[in-house]
């Protein structure tokens, strides 16, 4: 069975790994422009905006990084979930797959599961690339883009998550819907959810943590030391990411019970 899904999900595996290679590639470009004026202006291991705020095409760079990061994790999970089945509706074949040896159920979880892997996997690298080779250079023009970064966080973890749960989704909504177009802009339209999922489900889990009797250990950093900033909403990041494991396990669950349903 799973050498029969990575099959059929072949293709549009192809395509996840060129956008992660582009993207990662683009990331690496993105830190040798920046790194390049650094060195020009004679202070290559500048971190503080105040003393090298970047010009040019150092903040082009930059800007393309942080929207390479915001959008990345969303388009892989819509390239790997929204073919997962609104192309068996497409060809009429999802009855007849549906009703075959391997139960519908399984088949539905399999395919899902292989979806939110793969779109995890492809968001990973992209996402450690950001954090580790392109996280310093953002750091110079955080004040200018914070919004941008509210759609990834600066976190791998949060960035996969976001990308399982886009394809988790979008594979359900297609064995819903159907129609591979259908299923596209339903998947454009129903992507907010997710983000709003994450933050108010890790405001939700936060209530709780934050009444625990646990005191943070303070360090006192130089007034002139930028370099923490990258990682200021990993602690959000990472309950946002247990809130959205949660929502992909629902969501799972609800596309086994109309897989069921479909084969009936």
């Amino acid at each position: 069975m799973n050498r029969l899904i990575l099959r059929l999900m072949r293709p549009y595996l192809l395509v996840a790994l060129l956008v992660t290679a582009g993207a990662t590639a683009y990331l690496f470009a993105a830190a040798s422009t920046v790194q390049h004026q650094l060195d020009a202006r004679g202070l290559p291991e500048c971190v503080n905006p105040n003393d090298c705020w970047p010009t040019g095409g150092a903040m082009d760079a930059i800007l393309g990084a942080e929207l390479l990061a915001a959008t990345t994790p969303f388009l892989l999970g819509l390239l790997l979930g929204v073919p997962l089945f609104a192309r068996e509706r497409d060809e009429d074949t999802a009855a007849f797959v549906l009703t075959q040896s391997v139960p519908a159920r399984r088949w539905a979880t399999a395919k899902l599961a292989w979806a939110a892997a793969a779109a995890a996997s492809c968001a990973a690298v992209v996402g450690l690339t950001y954090r580790l080779v392109m996280g310093r250079y953002t750091i110079l023009a955080n004040d200018l883009y914070e919004l941008l970064e509210l759609l990834h966080l600066n976190n791998p973890l949060f960035m996969l998550a976001l990308s399982a749960s886009t394809a988790v989704t979008a594979g359900v909504i297609g064995l819903v819907a159907g129609g591979t177009a259908r299923t596209f802009l339903l998947s454009l339209v129903w992507w907010p959810v997710g983000l709003v999922v994450a933050f108010g489900g890790a405001a939700l889990l936060g209530v709780p943590l934050a009444l625990l009797p646990i005191e943070a250990p303070r360090r006192e950093a130089p007034p002139d030391d930028f370099t923490g900033d990258i990682a200021l909403m990993d602690g959000f990041a990472y309950v946002s990411t247990v809130a959205l494991v949660l929502y992909i396990v629902a969501i799972v669950f609800a596309g086994r019970h109309r897989a069921a349903r479909a084969a009936v």
